[in-house]
């Protein structure tokens, strides 16, 4: 195969936030695939705030993305050659493995293969497979069926709620007869997780009134906490955590473009209020899958379910949508569409 294949590689690890200049478009040969590989044609790449953690040495992570390497990303493709029996020509798969590029190789076992029945025309959309019915969306299904121990009637915040985690995440708690509470940090997406997506509350961790107006969305403490931001935000909930509380910790942005760790909270609370802390990377909850992406897209189907996607245009726009991300300017599951689905 002769088709040309571009590639976003690292130049340089960028010092705080990723710029444009950290990146360089190349353009090579598509790859070959080997025995029991396939090669994808990627239509979509995922944006998320982890990928900071691939650009040099930081709190989270050892696997990085060195200067000529390219850059990581959760890919949605279009199978065009396939050396593996089970992954027909022509279907459409996620990997973690495909990169910032038109195409990659990959082995079989290393993608997840879309159900015909869920996704494409007339059905869920092929771009919810990196987002709501994806990745982000296991993460937020994850939190709650495995890590939080919830019962109805108890209160459960989730800061970025206007992110494609946090949006589905109250969504879920919601379903399950809990009462969600948000935390975003623009009137415009408060008002989208409010009216849209149907929390109880959600208020501005930006408002001089912050820790006022979060007691007051919370009058009988936090149950459950799923935390995507850490800093002041975190320090801002501990101590309104209630007794026998859980935390799960799915993100720590406001960490992420920083130099040195930074001081933590105080953890006292944990042990004065008894809290149950866990970490969630949802590459250990992979066998949910298959469940979870039918309950949301029936979820969807019957219009009790709704969700955002902040779409950016071509593989040059990738560096820009990362640090919108990492910034917060984005609006629901970030994504950069580099082609059409044939």
């Amino acid at each position: 195969m002769t088709t040309a294949n571009r590639q976003l590689l690292v130049k340089s690890w960028p010092n705080g936030l990723p710029t444009p200049e950290n990146f360089e478009i190349v353009e090579s040969r598509a790859p070959t695939p080997g025995d029991a590989q396939i090669l994808i044609r990627n239509l979509w790449l995922s944006i998320d705030p982890y990928y900071r953690h691939a650009l040099g040495p930081r709190f989270v992570g050892t696997k990085f993305c060195h200067p000529g390497d390219v850059m990581m990303a959760v890919t949605l493709g279009q199978v065009v050659e396939s050396r593996d029996p089970v992954i027909p020509v022509g279907s459409h798969v996620t990997t973690l493995l495909g990169g910032m590029q038109d195409y990659a190789v990959v082995g079989g076992r290393d993608v997840r293969l879309l159900p015909d029945d869920l996704f494409g025309p007339g059905k869920l959309p092929l771009s919810t497979a990196l987002g709501v019915a994806g990745n982000p969306g296991l993460t937020a299904y994850s939190a709650l069926m495995v890590h939080a121990k919830a019962s109805p009637g108890e209160t459960f915040l989730v800061s970025s709620a206007g992110g494609c985690v946090g949006a589905t995440a109250g969504q879920l708690a919601k379903l399950m007869g809990l009462r969600a509470v948000g935390i975003a940090g623009s009137a415009a997406k408060i008002a989208w997780v409010l009216e849209k997506a149907g929390f109880d509350a959600c208020v501005s961790y930006k408002s001089n009134s912050f820790k006022e107006d979060l007691a007051a969305a919370c009058p009988r403490g936090i149950d459950i906490n799923m935390e995507h931001v850490g800093g002041e935000v975190l320090k801002t909930i501990l101590p309104l955590m209630a007794q026998n509380g859980r935390i799960i910790i799915s993100g720590l942005i406001d960490q992420y473009n920083k130099d040195v760790a930074p001081p933590s909270p105080n953890w006292g609370v944990i042990v004065s209020k008894h809290l149950t802390v866990s970490g969630l990377r949802v590459f250990n909850h992979f066998d949910l899958m298959p469940r979870f992406e039918r309950l949301v897209a029936d979820l969807i189907a019957k219009g009790a379910f709704v969700y955002e996607e902040d779409i950016s245009e071509g593989l040059e726009a990738a560096p820009g949508s990362l640090a919108r991300v990492l910034t917060g300017a984005n609006f629901g599951k970030s994504l950069v569409r580099i082609a059409e689905a044939a």
